[in-house]
């Protein structure tokens, strides 16, 4: 049994982690967009055999770092942390609303050193290669620049890889392998476009996905 630990960034008392003013008027809300990915994806892995998700934070309460850590390792204790991965869900930024900018696209991050998170991460970088580079939507939007669509850093020392590596509280102290997605860009126009719509959030579910199944089929859990 693979269980698959979810949590989803934010929580509506966070500040600054929303869009400039869209066209309509309002703004886009990350923790909101983190938690719909959270419910599509949950509900999706709860029909899979072999698969157990387990959502950390299902509501937009408030939750603190260390207490998302606590949860995280009360569940790799119960089930062994061998079994167990942590995949948090955030949708990347510059600045705290005031305007768009042109950086965009799609990440994962580790943390720093080589660990079993590298290996999930190249799993979830795969499952974004088939679902985002062959997307007519997405493609589109990109102008079929299909070498701009996914954010990759090969300076990590040792054993390169396309992971972004960083010390983020909660993917450093949890006991299983753990990643952190930053799903593109809400401050770029064109990647709002793309996550706050239903064809986007389905493409994103999709990859996450795939992504599990290739870790899961990479470890014969």
């Amino acid at each position: 049994m693979l269980y698959v630990i979810l949590l989803s960034g934010h929580d509506k008392t966070t500040p600054g982690k929303f869009s400039p003013l869209k066209e309509d008027g309002t703004r886009f809300y990350e923790y909101e967009f983190n938690h719909i990915i959270g419910l599509k994806l949950y509900n999706k892995l709860k029909d899979i055999d072999g698969i157990k998700p387990i959502w950390i934070n299902p509501t937009t309460d408030t939750l603190s770092l260390k207490s998302r850590v606590s949860l995280v390792n009360q569940y790799c204790e119960a089930y062994n942390p061998k079994n167990c991965i942590l995949v948090e869900t955030h949708s990347n930024a510059l600045g705290y609303g005031e305007k768009w900018y042109d950086a965009k696209g799609w990440s994962v991050f580790t943390t720093i050193g080589e660990t079993q998170s590298d290996k999930l991460a190249t799993c979830f970088y795969k499952a974004a290669e088939e679902v985002f580079l062959t997307d007519p939507v997405l493609l589109d939007l990109y102008n079929n620049q299909k070498d701009k669509i996914l954010r990759k850093d090969f300076s990590d020392k040792g054993n390169p890889d396309e992971d972004y590596e960083n010390n983020f509280y909660v993917i450093k102290n949890s006991k299983c392998a753990s990643i952190l997605i930053e799903n593109f860009f809400y401050t770029n126009k064109n990647d709002l476009k793309y996550i706050d719509s239903q064809h986007g959030e389905d493409k994103i579910v999709e990859c996450y996905l795939k992504g599990i199944e290739k870790w899961k089929s990479l470890k014969k859990l």
